[in-house]
């Protein structure tokens, strides 16, 4: 972080779904360039904090797109509609599937372990970290314990209690994630926040577009 200096730019990838540029190119290139719309919020050493507005552009391979917990139960049915936060998820969903970016489906372990995609991919993670060499004996994580996150602390609370007060949204059937979506079975599954960096990683994704709900109980948690 840029703390100092220069007026500091926290780069926020905002997915508007339905105002996502698409370049006009994209069906006609072997790796086409994506323009994403972004703001930047700008922390003066002093003043009040302002925003400007711009787009970037990346070639497909470098961008991921994660649906967060899009379940059965958001699917449209013969009483229901598609409802539009889904249908412009599916839109968005159809054109970076003719382009080289990477979809990525996150939910519940339950859910995941159901789909062979998940499997794939748990198993090349797990092998990966096999082949890493020993940890030091006084080896620490390099980020905070959950433990010493007041805010992780409050989330867990509150989750637990949700769990206790509700039989869930998907009582008395089994949940899966949503067929109107897909997945495909080219396509990622993923259950673990673990799972996403070492893929990001692997495929050096440099944007990650997220659409779904319950992000800050899933891949931001």
């Amino acid at each position: 972080h840029l703390r100092r200096g220069y007026a500091l730019l926290l780069l926020l990838v905002f997915l508007l779904i339905d105002q996502v540029g698409l370049a006009s190119e994209l069906p006609f290139q072997p790796d086409p360039l994506i323009t994403i719309p972004i703001s930047f919020i700008k922390n003066p050493p002093s003043g009040p904090k302002s925003y400007a507005y711009s787009t970037i552009r990346v070639p497909s391979s470098q961008v991921a797109f994660v649906i967060i917990d899009y379940q059965t139960q958001n699917d449209p049915s013969p009483k229901r509609q598609v409802a539009a936060p889904l249908k412009n998820t599916k839109t968005l969903l159809d054109l970076l599937r003719t382009t080289n970016a990477s979809v990525f489906y996150s939910g519940p372990t339950k859910i995941a372990e159901r789909y062979p995609q998940y499997h794939r991919v748990k198993k090349e993670y797990d092998a990966y970290i096999e082949s890493l060499p020993p940890k030091p004996k006084n080896w620490k994580a390099p980020h905070e314990s959950p433990k010493e996150n007041k805010f992780a602390l409050e989330l867990v609370e509150l989750r637990q209690t949700q769990r206790a007060s509700s039989p869930g949204r998907n009582s008395g059937s089994e949940p899966m994630f949503s067929k109107y979506l897909g997945p495909l079975d080219s396509e990622f599954i993923i259950g673990k926040n673990s799972h996403l960096r070492y893929l990001l990683w692997k495929k050096d994704i440099k944007v990650v577009l997220f659409a779904g709900t319950s992000a800050m109980q899933c891949m931001l948690y």
